[in-house]
């Protein structure tokens, strides 16, 4: 399995790249989706990956 590698792209709007590196899969994902999923044939795993803004961000621990 593995190891997984995700990279930002260049350009103005920046999308994401995300592959397996072990079975040189890849798949480029277009910008301001906020969610992806990947999967590797070989590895038989799908990836996910959350985009979160870091103004968004608290902390999971806290309770109301």
């Amino acid at each position: 399995m593995g190891p997984y590698r995700i990279e930002d792209l260049e350009g103005k709007e920046r999308g994401l790249r995300v592959g397996c590196e072990t079975h040189d899969e890849w798949r480029e994902f277009e910008p301001g989706r906020r969610a992806v999923a990947f999967y590797c044939p070989d590895c038989s795993l799908e990836v996910e990956v959350r985009l979160h803004d870091d103004l968004d961000w608290r902390d999971w621990g806290e309770r109301c």
